[in-house]
């Protein structure tokens, strides 16, 4: 193995795992900081997208998954500040790190997971030029409304625009 590709004064596993102890504890501290840019845009996305005259943030589904988000951050980052102050204290061990990396992670993709499909479920109706075809003319867009679907799939969804760093639009395949 090159020098260049060693990990430098590493000469045992306890030398090793305390890189790791430290890069489990950036990973833990990422999943906390990725679940609250989830909801920030969650929370924005809903307040700006209207359904039936109002922002879809007042209705109580949409309410259900955004209450669940801070719960999960909240848990998360105390953990986090938690295995910070036992990093301070020269008291974390490879189970503190393991057990943040890991209990973080999950939470984070699961806000990410209702984040998502709170944007994607409101985005793919029959009548979002995002979810269908653009069709050149009056004729084809009529001909073609009927066969519109009026969900997504996740399989076959690409996202959404509206959340940046998250989703593309959401496109429906064989339309």
């Amino acid at each position: 193995m090159p020098e260049a590709n060693r990990l430098q004064r590493a000469h045992s596993f306890r030398d090793t795992a305390a890189v790791l102890r430290a890069t489990r504890a950036g990973v833990a501290w990422m999943a906390a900081g990725t679940a609250l840019g989830a909801y920030e845009n969650a929370l924005a996305y809903a307040l700006r997208r209207e359904q039936f005259g109002r922002p879809i943030a007042g209705f109580q589904l949409v309410q259900d998954l955004l209450v669940r988000m801070p719960g999960n951050i909240t848990a998360s980052a105390a953990l986090c500040a938690q295995l910070a102050e036992l990093q301070q204290a020269g008291q974390a061990r490879d189970e503190h790190s393991s057990l943040a990396k890991a209990f973080c992670t999950v939470r984070m993709r699961e806000s990410v997971g209702w984040a998502r499909e709170l944007m994607v479920t409101q985005a793919c109706t029959p009548h979002d030029s995002r979810a269908a075809h653009h069709h050149t003319t009056a004729e084809e867009d009529s001909d073609a409304a009927d066969h519109r679907p009026t969900k997504c799939n996740p399989i076959i969804q690409t996202g959404l625009e509206r959340a940046p760093g998250l989703l593309r639009p959401c496109a429906i395949a064989g339309t």
